[in-house]
């Protein structure tokens, strides 16, 4: 399904290997070979035709020194991220808790640990 989907849509098919691009750029196991996985992405992506890839490209080349520290430390917030995400769905969702013991409550049953 995904080859059929990937030859009648060229917007999508950039879009999928520009992800699958940045999946080996985060493989590579040294700082030296991340930073340049990550800056060779970025010049094959920056100018792609495709808005939705360019407008990835250009917010990695904002964030550029930070995500180079990934290579370094092999640490993110993605957790945390997520967390806090999740957070803002359960008040938007929640809009009018009266009692802020069950809005804690809530937030701890639905952000417990995965196990």
């Amino acid at each position: 399904e995904l080859k059929i989907w990937l030859a009648e849509d060229p917007h999508l098919k950039r879009l999928y290997f520009a992800l699958q691009d940045i999946r080996t750029v985060y493989a590579v196991e040294t700082q030296e070979a991340g930073e340049e996985a990550l800056q060779k992405w970025i010049v094959d992506h920056l100018y792609s035709p495709t808005p939705a890839v360019r407008s990835i490209a250009k917010t990695i080349v904002q964030w550029q020194e930070p995500i180079q520290h990934y290579f370094s430390f092999r640490v993110t917030n993605a957790k945390i991220e997520g967390t806090h995400n999740k957070v803002k769905v359960i008040k938007r969702r929640a809009y009018g808790y009266r009692n802020l013991e069950r809005f804690k409550i809530r937030i701890r049953l639905e952000c417990k640990p995965a196990t």
